[in-house]
């Protein structure tokens, strides 16, 4: 009788230690793998990020040229270097991702097969009845001791391979918004290469004759400055009118501030319109702004091509891509005014009655943020991109 106890006590316990053994071999294995592989994506990611900040900087350097051919083509170029760098920082991010699946794939396996060894050995030892099972325990407490220690090895087990999947599906979705990020970069690279050319072609064909270029660029920028102008004009009327109608006023939390609402300091820094942001949309702009909110908010659809630079273009657009506007205020909408040439956007940070707290850029036509709270009806339409397809 006590031979055959020694016995059944020493296969159980065997049993569980092999179990606890193959969880920890498994796991050290996969430890090893992944610092076999180990590689220092972040500071990839940091090198790059602070490439494209020597960009941002060289840009407002080379605004001073930009007043001729040739100096426009050098800032073209620089663009165009400070979007590739954007790629590769992305295309690091990428690979980083791609190595964090993977690494995770392999926990996934090898916690499975330690629950798998935990579900044999369990097995095994359930042919022993549990009559037999408890009459081989030194007390009642060793058997629920046994049986206790069993049941929790393999319910951490299944509870690991569970939270190792959902990291797994997580790391996945990230990875398809960096990729759809990437796709977007390579097509601004696109169009800041074909106005490259185009500008060359210019040069090529004046032959260098800088000044009719000049007086024509000339021309052209008093024509793009007495339109923003108007447009700011109209935005301060619309904004009093709305404010009179309501025997308010609007109420600045943030006027004027150079930079806020999160926007990206890179080009929140660099001087206005001298960069493409992600989005496609020149930087310190209205749409730029709330590009910016959207992708941070829901991601960037996809199917935004380009155009729609101009704010009033924005609610025909949505409504195209099945985008749902109103003229009922929303939080995390964006919200549309028609007035003035471009017309103006804005993103609502909160709605509280008649009244929305709205953060923008570009209010008052400096490229600076603001943040203030005014009538609903200030806005001609609001656009839900929360329903977006």
């Amino acid at each position: 009788m006590m031979k055959r106890k020694s016995a059944a006590k020493v296969k159980m316990s065997l049993v569980g230690v092999a179990a606890v053994t193959l969880m920890s071999a498994g796991l050290a294995m996969v430890n090893q793998a992944q610092t076999a592989k180990a590689r220092d994506y972040n500071a990839e990611i940091k090198a790059l990020q602070n490439q494209i900040n020597e960009y941002s900087q060289k840009s407002s350097e080379l605004a001073a040229q930009s007043s001729t051919l040739q100096g426009k083509i050098s800032e073209l170029q620089n663009q165009q270097n400070s979007i590739q760098a954007q790629i590769d920082l992305t295309t690091a991010q990428q690979a980083q991702l791609s190595q964090q699946i993977t690494d995770t794939e392999a926990k996934i396996k090898s916690e499975a097969q330690a629950l798998s060894k935990i579900l044999q050995a369990q097995y095994y030892s359930s042919q022993t009845s549990a009559l037999d099972v408890l009459m081989n325990s030194e007390s009642v407490s060793d058997y629920v001791d046994r049986q206790t220690r069993q049941q929790s090895i393999s319910d951490q087990t299944q509870s690991k391979v569970a939270e190792i999947k959902q990291l797994k599906n997580d790391l996945q979705t990230q990875k398809d918004k960096v990729d759809k990020l990437k796709e977007q970069q390579q097509a601004q690279k696109q169009d800041l290469a074909n106005s490259q050319a185009e500008q060359q072609k210019l040069l090529d064909e004046t032959q260098g004759q800088e000044a009719k270029f000049q007086e024509l660029t000339k021309n052209n920028n008093d024509k793009i400055a007495q339109l923003k102008k108007e447009q700011a004009e109209e935005i301060a009327r619309r904004l009093a009118a709305s404010a009179s109608r309501s025997g308010g006023r609007t109420s600045y939390i943030n006027k004027g501030g150079s930079c806020g609402g999160g926007y990206p300091s890179y080009l929140c820094n660099a001087r206005q319109d001298s960069l493409v942001d992600p989005w496609g949309m020149y930087n310190r702009e209205c749409v730029s702004y709330v590009a910016y909110k959207v992708a941070s908010t829901y991601g960037w659809p996809s199917y935004w091509t380009r155009g729609g630079n101009n704010a009033k273009q924005w609610p025909a657009k949505a409504r195209a891509y099945g985008i749902p506007t109103s003229s009922t205020p929303k939080a995390g909408a964006a919200a549309v005014m028609y007035n003035g040439y471009y017309g103006h956007i804005a993103w609502v940070e909160a709605v509280n009655g008649n009244n929305v707290t709205i953060s923008d850029y570009n209010l008052r036509n400096d490229g600076t943020y603001s943040r203030y709270v005014t009538s609903a009806s200030t806005f001609d339409v609001y656009i839900y991109f929360d329903q977006m397809p």
